[in-house]
């Protein structure tokens, strides 16, 4: 599942993502287990933009599912502070 071209608001009335994330936001989580598998990399051209800009899409079920897992496991201790 792609980010539907162009981006609009009905995005999300359909349950193709629920949300989206920049660069930073992703690589501040991205030592989390299971960061890689829910959140996929896409290139959007945003409004007022005169580049793509890269995001990290997740669809419904996949937030679901990478929410329910015990993010603080042992793996993930160490990002804690």
């Amino acid at each position: 599942m792609g980010i539907p071209q162009p981006y609009d608001d009905t995005a999300n009335e359909h349950g193709r993502f629920l949300i989206a994330l920049g660069e930073k936001t992703y690589h501040y989580i991205s030592e989390l287990k299971n960061v890689r598998e829910t959140f996929k990399k896409y290139e959007v051209h945003l409004k007022g933009y005169d580049r793509p800009t890269t995001t990290y899409a997740a669809t419904f079920n996949r937030l679901k599912d990478f929410l329910s897992k015990k993010l603080l496991s042992q793996e993930n201790k160490n990002l804690v502070t």
